[in-house]
């Protein structure tokens, strides 16, 4: 390729191919200094995937988890949710994917007893503790706003159910 050309770089034959732009600048034609342009530019285009859209899903559930947790409207484990249903806080409460079935069982008889939601999320505890910084099978949601958008969060994912990319 040479210099003040440009040309694109990909393979027609893969659909999940990267598309690369790619420009070879003349020390004339150089951008100025502080741009995000150097000597070489590359902006790389991919198609969208499932991959991008799990990634933007688990970002929306970190956002609102970790932002429950900084406003103190998050009981993280089965003793303190329990607390706070007898505390009548709770508005609703989730439930990993890999929680015992002992766990589970005993998540859903209190949630029954004090006639609040119980969401079973395809988050693992590792996920939760990746999440918010503690791995906990079952987390209290102690805000009426935070559960209800954590409810349209999981409607979504039921109408559209991502792929294991």
């Amino acid at each position: 390729m040479q210099k003040g050309k440009s040309s694109w770089i990909s393979q027609e034959n893969n659909p999940d191919a990267v598309h690369i732009y790619v420009r070879i600048w003349t020390a004339s034609q150089q951008p100025r200094r502080g741009t995000a342009l150097s000597v070489l530019s590359a902006a790389v285009f991919r198609k969208k995937s499932m991959r991008r859209w799990n990634m933007h899903y688990r970002q929306n559930w970190q956002g609102i988890l970790s932002i429950c947790r900084k406003a103190g409207k998050l009981a993280m484990g089965l003793e303190p949710t329990k607390d706070a249903m007898y505390r009548g806080t709770v508005s609703g409460v989730l439930v990993a994917s890999d929680a015992s079935a002992k766990t589970r069982k005993e998540a859903a008889f209190y949630c029954g007893q004090a006639q609040v939601p119980c969401l079973e999320l395809a988050f693992t505890k590792a996920d939760f503790a990746q999440m918010i910084g503690r791995g906990s099978g079952v987390l209290a949601i102690c805000d009426d706003g935070f559960f209800r958008k954590m409810q349209l969060l999981a409607e979504q994912e039921k109408q559209e159910p991502r792929g294991e990319a």
